[in-house]
């Protein structure tokens, strides 16, 4: 059970935080100074709305669970610092006092191993026995997808046309499956994506830009599983029999970035940059099978986005071409998101449009061979406007002119978005606009840059897509407590403010 007068409430816990740091300034001085931004991230990091996240995980009766506040810093503060062992780490939170007060707790109180794993277990939507299940099951092994034909591609969906379905099963009425991490999603909406959007780091003049990709993370159980069958003993090595599996939810994939296979997650990331901030920042998570192809990843993780933020509220939308379907286009088209999206590799030529050709990137070309000119947009009739290039000076001199248009305004041609979502977008392809924007595309690489090389995600080589999702949760909770002191300018002038007792503008 938990209780509200064994809570630890974020006031209280400042408090404590400045008491320690003047009472050991000399004694931890070296280690202050060496930790002064992660002290600023603990200063901020409110863990009030965290009781109310995870008082429906514990039962009515039973021993009290305490120091759960404690718990969760101390999680944040093992993913700052790089360790990835939580039996290490908690040995190094029983030796060094610093660390302790830092989570809100003495060196003599510090939680337990188990208390550490029963926090993670309680955030999973699944029993552990499940898990457990899971790995004493028998299965076949799994096969890999196919290696694509060109360099740097990502391998094609294994069930073509699974966007689509997912699509008209959304436009329906229905709702997935609610998943186990929703917890750990509610838990991060919370503690970061709420408190930045509320601090303006988020949107950027009104105006939300989202863009999303996915990233492999390389899992740390065997791709082959254990056999218990007796081929061995007769000579064959290489036998399909069933087998147990430590990691049972890997599947193996292709990275296009490596061009290699990998057994493990996919990890599907939503992001949001901030120009005037320079700040790139996660908005959802997803860990799914290895073989899940980014498109199919990318509608259940608006899906799930829809709960915190409503998609409407998005503006535009920027993906690679791996996104590149007319499914995807018809859904943010509902939500009026502009989709700002790569158009794959695979040639499609010119197509007939009415009385004009119309190139790959959905651009009019004139009876000269000319690229008309982009005229703006009508929102009342969904409808793009092109004009004469030389009307409009992209051209000096055109000899058909006259069997063209005897308007000095020159000829006026119309694209309409519902023809053709994808090459008649509502910001044109190859615009300055469009440019822009799709620049932003490498935000949700460089956040997924931060999870793996910076925090090092795949160091935690995990056997269970569990303990995946939470360190993916916590390390993106990182990004964001990293993201407001680098806002908020922090130095050591904050420390000595905190120890001198001088005014403090900030987290007040």
């Amino acid at each position: 059970m938990l209780k509200k007068s064994d809570w630890t409430s974020f006031a209280d816990y400042k408090i404590n935080l400045v008491y320690n740091l003047k009472k050991y300034l000399f004694l931890f001085k070296e280690q202050l100074l060496l930790n002064l931004e992660i002290i600023a991230k603990f200063y901020i990091l409110n863990t009030d709305s965290l009781y109310e996240i995870i008082f429906p995980l514990y039962p009515n009766e039973g021993r009290p669970a305490k120091l759960q506040p404690e718990i969760f810093r101390s999680f944040v503060l093992m993913s700052s610092l790089g360790i990835h062992s939580i039996d290490k780490w908690v040995d190094i939170l029983k030796s060094n006092p610093f660390y302790a007060f830092l989570i809100g707790t003495s060196p003599d109180k510090i939680p337990e191993l188990g208390n550490h794993y029963d926090f993670i277990n309680r955030l999973w939507g699944e029993k552990p026995r499940k898990l457990l299940d899971a790995r004493n099951s028998l299965r076949n092994p799994y096969n890999k997808p196919d290696k694509p034909k060109g360099k740097n591609q990502k391998a094609p969906p294994r069930n073509p046309g699974v966007v689509g379905r997912l699509v008209d099963f959304l436009d329906k009425g229905k709702k997935f499956n609610r998943t186990p991490d929703r917890v750990l999603r509610k838990l991060f909406d919370k503690m970061a994506l709420i408190p930045s959007m509320n601090a303006g780091l988020i949107c950027e003049s009104n105006s939300l830009s989202v863009s999303g990709d996915g990233t492999c993370v390389v899992s740390g159980g065997s791709s082959y599983g254990s056999k218990i069958c007796d081929c061995k003993s007769k000579g064959i090595y290489n036998c399909s029999c069933k087998r147990k599996f430590s990691d049972p939810d890997a599947r193996w994939g292709w990275d296009s970035y490596h061009e290699r296979y990998f057994f493990g997650y996919h990890a599907y990331i939503l992001s949001s940059y901030n120009k005037k901030l320079k700040l790139d920042l996660p908005l959802y998570f997803s860990l799914n099978q290895g073989s899940r192809h980014d498109s199919a990843a990318l509608i259940f993780a608006l899906n799930d986005f829809n709960n915190t933020v409503p998609l409407s509220s998005i503006d535009n939308l920027i993906l690679d071409s791996a996104h590149d379907n007319y499914p995807t286009y018809n859904f943010l088209a509902k939500y009026s998101i502009n989709a700002i999206i790569a158009l794959n590799k695979t040639p499609r030529g010119n197509q007939k449009y009415d009385t004009l050709e119309i190139n790959p990137h959905g651009i009019p070309i004139c009876k000269k061979n000319c690229k008309m000119t982009f005229w703006g947009h009508c929102k009342s009739r969904h409808r793009l406007k092109w004009r004469c290039p030389l009307a409009t000076g992209k051209i000096s001199s055109c000899d058909l002119i006259s069997s063209c248009s005897p308007s000095s305004y020159g000829r006026t041609f119309y694209t309409k978005t519902k023809d053709n979502p994808r090459l008649f977008t509502v910001i044109p392809r190859g615009s300055d606009e469009w440019k822009a924007l799709f620049k932003r595309r490498s935000s949700a690489e460089r956040v997924n840059v931060r999870l793996l090389n910076h925090y090092k995600l795949e160091q935690h080589r995990s056997l269970s897509k569990k303990v995946w999702s939470f360190w993916t949760m916590i390390h993106s909770i990182n990004i964001h407590l990293d993201a407001h002191v680098k806002h908020l300018n922090i130095d050591v002038d904050f420390i000595e403010n905190l120890i001198f007792e001088k005014y403090i503008a900030i987290a007040a």
